[in-house]
């Protein structure tokens, strides 16, 4: 976030009109990643422990079980990463 040591008006939001960065300026970034796998793995060891749930991820494809979500992330990543051999930089 930007806006240094000064408070959000709102909470969260700054409805003042402070310019605001998302957590992540770059969601491809090493640190996004890091942050993005932390998930994906807290994710993961919850359907272990508790056993998979639905979720509507908003992307026009209705509920589903998370598990079917992880499965398209895995596809994903499996395809930036043949994409990575080919010398094709992200």
């Amino acid at each position: 976030m930007r806006g240094g040591d000064v408070p959000a008006t709102d909470g969260l939001f700054d409805v003042s009109g402070r310019s605001q960065a998302d957590m992540f300026d770059d969601p491809l970034s090493p640190q996004a990643k890091v942050a993005h796998d932390a998930i994906e793995s807290d994710i993961r060891t919850g359907i272990e422990k508790d056993g998979d749930f639905t979720v509507d991820m908003g992307d026009g494809r209705g509920v589903r079980r998370v598990t079917e979500v992880l499965d398209d992330i895995d596809r994903a990543e499996g395809f930036a990463d043949a994409v990575d051999l080919c010398g094709w930089a992200r």
